[in-house]
């Protein structure tokens, strides 16, 4: 349920990023390059991609933690599947 949680503020936040991604590469494209402004929204652009960069790779783990939550729960028996910082490969299991 945390997880959940979580990817759904991380959903909301990316959106958010998103749109400002948008709207800093409108500016560039509207800008001509002897604007005042061209050089800050470079700038910005760059900084917003980094941070999109960021949460995709966060929200494909925390993805993957739900994934494995999931199985673990529908998995008798097996104790700490889901445990932080380990990474591991698990092959892909019908309906996962």
């Amino acid at each position: 349920m945390f997880v959940k949680l979580v990817l759904l503020l991380h959903g909301t936040i990316s959106l958010h990023v998103f749109f400002t991604f948008l709207l800093f590469s409108g500016l560039v494209a509207h800008y001509t390059m002897t604007s005042a402004d061209i050089s800050d929204c470079k700038q910005a652009l760059a900084a917003v991609t980094e941070v999109l960069g960021s949460l995709r790779s966060i929200i494909a783990e925390l993805e993957n933690t739900e994934k494995l939550i999931e199985l673990q729960q529908d998995v008798g028996g097996v104790e700490e599947l889901v445990k932080q910082g380990r990474v591991s490969v698990l092959p892909k299991v019908h309906g996962y």
